[in-house]
């Protein structure tokens, strides 16, 4: 077994990245018209940009090993980068006060 090589961890970490950037813009924009077009576009950018990278990784028919590494990749991306967008959230408001 090989371990991916830098720069496709990176793309799969640049797909963690652009999968909370679209899931900001779902719960910020679109979610008034959750039937629209931008909210199903929001939701298959990542998608499509997963599988696209899976399948372009795949050595000699073997999807599952680059497959699995990429998705724990993406993921790792998604736990780094999500508590930063909730820390801004939880801020106590000066109301309370």
């Amino acid at each position: 077994m090989e371990p991916l090589k830098l720069d496709a961890i990176l793309m799969f970490l640049g797909t963690g990245v652009i999968f909370l950037i679209c899931r900001y813009c779902k719960t910020h924009f679109a979610s008034k018209n959750p039937t629209g077009m931008l909210y199903r576009l929001l939701t298959w950018i990542p998608i499509a940009l997963l599988l696209a990278l899976i399948f372009m990784h795949m050595k000699e028919g073997e999807i599952l090993i680059p497959g699995a590494q990429g998705i724990g990749f993406m993921a790792l991306a998604i736990c780094l980068f999500s508590p930063l967008s909730l820390l801004n959230q939880n801020q106590p408001k000066n109301e309370d006060l």
